[in-house]
């Protein structure tokens, strides 16, 4: 995959498991970085979910992936 691919998928990701975003951070993460953390995936699921989307970049590329997605 081209690096605008993952970019796309990964954004996309995030935003699909934003309700497994992690409430209370450890106290020394506060700092950064805690916006792509995820806590009670499943990691099966997940893997199948960024295969999904990885499938969907390739065949629409990365920007109509993207704007089909988030905006």
């Amino acid at each position: 995959m081209s690096r605008a691919e993952c970019w796309a998928v990964e954004q996309v990701a995030l935003n699909y498991t934003l309700s497994n975003k992690v409430k209370n951070p450890p106290e020394n993460l506060k700092r950064g970085g805690v916006t792509e953390l995820r806590e009670g995936l499943i990691i099966d699921e997940t893997i199948c979910l960024l295969e999904e989307l990885c499938d969907e970049a390739k065949e629409l590329g990365w920007r109509e992936f993207y704007d089909k997605n988030l905006l």
